[in-house]
């Protein structure tokens, strides 16, 4: 076997153990979840899904599973980062975060949100006006002082996850395995719909 076919073989089990300890592992549970919900007898349109939700009957300990399991989460994120470092090169810089141009990223991620985030909500409004979607419920009924913060903390792990796993890390690694560029978007895709079947 070639060097090259050593480095290609390696960063191709790299990208299954980063997949498989992070969302990878977040899409087969939700395959899972799927198939769960649309073999039991309760119409799908009839069937919720909380998010955030309460891990135990006591605050402490509530506030203590959801602070660690979001906090063990972003050793994932914290991987990748480090699987990107070389000498001399930022993973930050690899992966396009390097602050050279502010304005035009914000700019860019608002149209994105416009494109992508508008239309996804109406469609998951959609499916629910057809009953063909489970409700999703964001928080727990219950708020204490900590419930925002810990709202906002799993929302920033979600974010960093997914864009830096799923696009900045995953097309990085495809790209260097010599997969198009179409190909990457579509297997990107596809991940990202796997691991939000739990709606």
């Amino acid at each position: 076997m070639t060097a090259r076919s050593l480095n290609r073989a390696r960063l191709a089990w790299e990208v299954v153990i980063v997949l498989g300890l992070s969302l990878g592992a977040s899409a087969v549970y939700s395959i899972v979840s799927i198939i769960a919900r649309l073999t039991d007898t309760t119409p799908l349109g009839n069937q919720s899904t909380t998010i955030n939700g309460s891990q135990s009957t006591r605050e402490w300990l509530d506030f203590t599973y959801q602070f660690l399991g979001i906090f063990f989460e972003l050793f994932a994120v914290a991987l990748v980062l480090y699987l990107l470092w070389r000498p001399g090169s930022s993973s930050f810089r690899r992966l396009g975060f390097d602050l050279t141009r502010p304005g035009r990223d914000v700019t860019a991620g608002i149209l994105l949100v416009l494109a992508i985030g508008i239309p996804g909500l109406g469609l998951y409004l959609a499916g629910r006006a057809l009953g063909i979607t489970v409700a999703v419920v964001a928080s727990p009924i219950d708020t204490f002082w900590w419930t925002i913060p810990i709202l906002l903390f799993s929302a920033v792990r979600a974010a960093l996850s997914e864009e830096l796993i799923v696009v900045g890390y995953l097309f990085i690694r495809l790209r260097e395995l010599g997969w198009s560029t179409w190909t990457i978007i579509t297997a990107s895709a596809l991940l990202r719909g796997s691991y939000h079947l739990y709606q």
